[in-house]
């Protein structure tokens, strides 16, 4: 039998990333002297918006090819791999805003808003793998009681303490403004440590599943 908690630890180096999405808008908000970008209003009710747009793509149309081309797993550890080249992506950013090289930030804005937004893959693959490692109906049911209750836990705390961290390094200038940001950056490396002990079962290799079921059949 699989071990719930090597899942439930993937779970919450995962879910504790939505931590990101409280700090961007104070960092689009915040002054590029300080470590943001300065946008307007206007601006960062856009950037949200296409953010949001992308995620939707991404959910709607890449995941559902992804999941069934390769797995469940697959997806989940390459949305590990580029979480914290994302996380990398802001304060590199802000550096070339600093720097005033306007053109390359928005190209680097484009493709950061893009292909962030594909990591959202991450939360479905998290409840497939929940619901394949479970050995029963209710024992599914309690593992996502415990589930729900550490991302609602995470979910929390979560906005003020990274918010808080973020402040503290703009205010006090800590790695150029960009301390929030690198502790995100070592929130995604950690994941890719975690997700390494997710079990097989949880794996979700929807065609290796097809062919065992064939072989059942004959």
């Amino acid at each position: 039998m699989p071990n719930p908690k090597h899942l439930l630890h993937c779970l919450i180096a995962v879910n504790a990333n939505p931590y990101k999405s409280k700090v961007q808008p104070v960092a689009l908000y915040t002054p590029v002297h300080l470590g943001g970008f300065q946008f307007s209003p206007k601006q960062i009710s856009l950037a949200l918006a296409l953010a949001g747009a992308s995620q939707a793509i991404w959910m709607i149309f890449a995941f559902p090819y992804l999941q069934r081309k390769t797995s469940t797993g697959s997806v989940l550890r390459g949305c590990c791999i580029a979480w914290p080249i994302e996380m990398a992506c802001y304060p590199i950013a802000n550096e070339l805003l600093r720097a005033d090289f306007r053109a390359a930030f928005w190209t680097l804005g484009a493709v950061c808003v893009f292909f962030g937004s594909g990591i959202a893959m991450s939360f479905a693959c998290v409840q497939l793998c929940l619901n394949d490692v479970a050995p029963s109906p209710s024992t599914l049911a309690t593992l996502n009681a415990v589930a729900l209750t550490v991302s609602s836990g995470l979910r929390a705390l979560a906005p003020v303490g990274m918010t808080s961290v973020y402040a503290v390094g703009v205010k006090g200038g800590w790695l150029h403004g960009h301390l929030g940001w690198f502790c995100l950056l070592f929130m995604g490396l950690l994941m890719n440590v975690s997700v390494r002990w997710l079990p097989a079962s949880a794996e979700g290799n929807i065609r290796e599943a097809a062919k065992v079921d064939d072989n059942e059949e004959e």
